[in-house]
């Protein structure tokens, strides 16, 4: 189940096709890895215009291929979660983008925290939904979910409040997210045909 990133037993697809889940988690994981460092301010980098590139082109692009994939496949909650991620990453780094113009348009730095924990409060519920329904999967699925939501939980916090600790915590649950989306991907990429180390 977890290579598939199937919460639970699914009849096989009528069709043969590989499995897009490896690609579309591979580019979750990168960018949580790359946000969860930029959030502890890592080396003291607190300039985040290096993840727009990765935001729009590796997280929201392949995870739209890859979850309309898993729609062919059957695979509903795959492709739910690589889908409304894409969604995500895609929104927050055209916010990011100042071509896009949208920190600009807010007349403060309290009214643009606002607005953003607002956006990011509807994620936390969606993240806290998509944990929900793993509590009968794997558990690297059920850790990565877990995760995943108490990193958006904190962010919004974190957003809110202007706590640089909370926000570092969101870092810390980003980069165990980043860890578990490189788990699965592997777990579905490997095989006893290709790798000697078979999950």
């Amino acid at each position: 189940f977890t290579g598939n990133l199937n919460t639970g037993y699914n009849e096989k697809p009528s069709r043969k096709f590989a499995n897009p889940v490896p690609a579309g988690i591979s580019s979750l994981g990168i960018s949580l890895f790359t946000l969860s460092l930029l959030l502890f301010r890592t080396r003291h980098v607190t300039n985040d215009a290096i993840v727009i590139g990765p935001f729009l082109f590796l997280s929201c692009l392949i995870q739209i291929i890859t979850g309309i994939w898993c729609i062919v496949l059957e695979n509903t909650y795959a492709a739910t979660i690589l889908l409304c991620y894409a969604g995500f990453f895609g929104s927050y780094g055209a916010t990011l983008c100042a071509g896009f113009d949208v920190v600009s348009a807010y007349d403060s730095t309290t009214e643009l925290d606002s607005a953003l924990g607002f956006y990011l409060s509807a994620w936390t519920i969606f993240a806290l939904y998509t944990w929900i329904v793993t509590f009968k999967s794997t558990l690297p699925i059920f850790a990565l979910t877990f995760c995943v939501w108490l990193f958006f939980l904190l962010l919004t916090i974190a957003t809110f409040g202007g706590s640089l600790g909370c926000q570092k915590a969101s870092a810390v649950f980003a980069f165990i997210s980043a860890v578990c989306c490189f788990y699965v991907a592997f777990v579905g990429l490997s095989s006893k045909s290709n790798s000697f180390i078979v999950v």
